[in-house]
């Protein structure tokens, strides 16, 4: 309830008032009355008056002058003036002062209800007037820039920080839309549907724009544009606008967005540095290991040649592993390591990495190789195989290249702790082992346990580094005991899931093997000589003649000639690369739309595996790549 204070000299119009207003207002307002200023006065010191109905002349105040000083006195009342005057100047400079309405007292007799129309609307005005005053002194202040647009988005009003921002007057662009401001139109602008929108469902928009201020330059400010209205159930008033400068935000993110473009093409281009060294290195070195792998199965060979062949193929495996140290501690270190879950069979991974150390015992006979594999291990599981094998075979290498005598023992059993379960590896040696204060610097980079260590026994020091972020990623654990002198030994814990068990009944003898693959004609698409006669030698002991392209493009134009049953693929050559090459066999007709192409690639990488299979390919295998995984990739696609 609003309490309005009526002021009269006259007690039948204190009454009459009082009673229109109880009868006309449902009970929304309480009458206070006084018949003299002085009195009224008192009552505004003493009370809350939400409106006032002020009769000029009084007892003790007469004319304006009672209005003025009642003004003077209380500024945040609206009033209303009750006169019997029908004086057109007293009304138009009672109005000019400030007062809300003015109503002769002869009409309240005729139309009561209009008495309450107008102090309502008198009570809501002057609230408006109020915030309207209060927001412009803020606006006036505030160092954003404050504008009022009008329906069709013209400029109405603008604050003093607009005009020193801008350094335009606002008589310069009054009832324009703020073109000169801007080199290209804001939507809102170009679009007269976005104003009406947000009128219609009374919510602001948002925009971020360069602005050019009248002195030069360009400055850029958040802006958002808020329709008001007079009341929740008024009609559209005006816009208002509020600018905000994030010149210097926008400007460091443009910059961080220039930097992060810099780093990410460094990182490509590092990326596809160490993708080319990889292959630069790893091709030749699939031909070397290749050729003096087929030397070794010839046996008319003497002592002295089969231990020359033996020699070059365990320096070239050992500068295999240096080689994959670094490139992988590389990728490793800019976060470019990814884990795959992918099945794949368990017991053949073991059993190709205890074939694979057979040349590692020759180097001294006195070194025994123990595995010890337990009958509980399922025959497939999910994980990474490729990382799980590289865990190994450094683990195993350091066991050999330190051991001397005595022997190397790796032993393989599943282990469950809680809810998880885990693949758990165990390689121990009785080599010189190593001290207890030098252990954790052993997983460091680069690091070994001495100086003379690396003289001596040779290596990055990176093997143990990467195992163990290996490890880490894999989300397993790495356990050290050693003893100087005495050997050493490292527990590995990778969890795992268990696959499905497959039963095969495809296998094939070496005889069916060679026979099925003598039926098909096969396409080696090589660049590097050296693989070139690797392969040709190769299939030529399986009995298989197989045809040879240098490039991409020889690879097309043979496979438009020939129709191969499968292709081997380079995936790097000069002309037309092996992706370039693959995509255009495939559109040549029906039968290479199907045919089995399998990548030559020198990166084991989950993204150029991904890119192999997105260029068309259906397999790849990893240079250098072993005869037996060829055979078995083979036997896969002919049976």
């Amino acid at each position: 309830m609003k309490n309005i204070l009526l002021v009269d000299n006259s007690v039948s119009v204190l009454n009459y008032v009082s009673v229109v207003i109880e009868k006309f207002s449902n009970n929304d307002f309480q009458v206070i009355t006084s018949e003299k200023y002085n009195n009224a006065i008192k009552v505004l010191s003493e009370k809350h008056i939400d409106l006032i109905l002020l009769d000029l002349n009084l007892e003790d105040s007469n004319g304006v002058e009672t209005f003025h000083k009642l003004r003077k006195q209380n500024g945040l009342v609206p009033i209303i003036i009750l006169t019997s005057s029908s004086e057109e100047g007293l009304y138009s400079e009672t109005l000019k002062m400030g007062a809300q309405d003015f109503i002769n007292k002869s009409d309240l007799n005729t139309n009561p209800q209009m008495l309450i129309r107008s102090i309502r609307f008198s009570i809501e005005r002057f609230k408006f007037s109020k915030e309207k005053r209060i927001l412009s002194s803020i606006a006036s202040k505030t160092f954003n820039n404050v504008l009022i647009l009008n329906r069709e988005g013209e400029i109405q009003w603008v604050n003093d920080a607009f005009e020193k921002n801008y350094g335009y007057k606002f008589e310069e662009i009054k009832n324009t839309k703020g073109e000169i401001l801007r080199k290209e139109l804001p939507q809102w602008i170009a679009n007269s549907n976005i104003l009406e929108n947000s009128i219609k469902e009374n919510k602001p928009i948002q925009y971020e724009l360069k602005n050019y201020p009248k002195y030069g330059g360009y400055f850029w400010s958040s802006v958002t544009i808020s329709p008001v209205f007079e009341n929740p159930n008024s009609t559209f008033s005006y816009f208002i606008v509020v600018e905000s400068d994030i010149t210097e935000r926008v400007l460091y993110e443009r910059k961080l967005q220039k930097a992060k473009n810099i780093a990410i093409r460094a990182r490509k281009a590092e990326e596809e540095f160490i993708e080319n060294i990889s292959h630069e290195i790893r091709t030749p070195l699939n031909g070397i290991i290749g050729l003096t792998d087929l030397s070794l199965e010839q046996n008319d060979l003497s002592p002295d040649q089969r231990l020359s062949l033996e020699k070059v193929l365990y320096s070239s495996r050992f500068l295999l592993n240096i080689i994959g140290d670094v490139l992988d501690f590389s990728k490793i270190s800019k976060g470019n390591i990814e884990i795959e879950s992918i099945e794949f069979d368990l017991l053949q991974l073991l059993e190709e990495i205890k074939l694979s150390n057979r040349l590692a015992l020759n180097k001294n006979m006195e070194v025994e190789f123990i595995t010890v594999f337990s009958n509980k291990l399922p025959e497939k599981i999910i994980g990474d195989s490729t990382k799980i094998k590289q865990i190994i075979v450094n683990i195993l290498s350091n066991a050999f290249k330190f051991t001397n005598r005595g022997f190397v023992k790796m032993s393989v059993c599943p282990t469950m702790t809680k809810e998880t379960e885990f693949l758990k590896i165990t390689i121990e040696d009785t080599g010189i082992g190593i001290e207890a204060s030098k252990q954790n610097k052993i997983f460091e980079k680069f690091k070994q346990e001495d100086v003379s260590t690396s003289r001596k026994y040779g290596g990055t020091g990176l093997g143990l580094s990467i195992v163990k972020k290996l490890v880490t990623l894999m989300d397993g654990k790495l356990v050290l005991s050693s003893t100087k002198t005495k050997g050493t030994r490292f527990d590995i814990y990778i969890p795992f899931k268990q696959g499905k068990k497959i039963i095969l009944d495809n296998e094939k003898t070496e005889q069916e093997l060679t026979n099925i693959f003598k039926c098909k004609s096969i396409l080696v698409a090589e660049d590097n000589q050296i693989n070139q006669l690797y392969i040709k030698n190769l299939f030529k002991n399986w009995g298989v003649e197989i045809s040879c392209a240098i490039d991409g493009q020889e690879a097309i134009s043979m496979a438009e000639e020939k129709l191969y049953d499968v292709i081997l693929m380079d995936v790097q050559m000069p002309n037309k690369d092996g992706y370039v090459a693959t995509k255009e066999i495939r559109k040549l007709n029906s039968h290479y739309a199907n045919t089995h192409i399998i990548a030559l690639t020198a990166s084991a990488s989950t993204k150029q595996k991904q890119k192999c299979l997105k260029s068309g390919m259906n397999d790849y295998m990893t240079k250098p790549f072993k005869k037996e995984d060829l055979k078995r990739k083979l036997n896969e696609i002919f049976t």
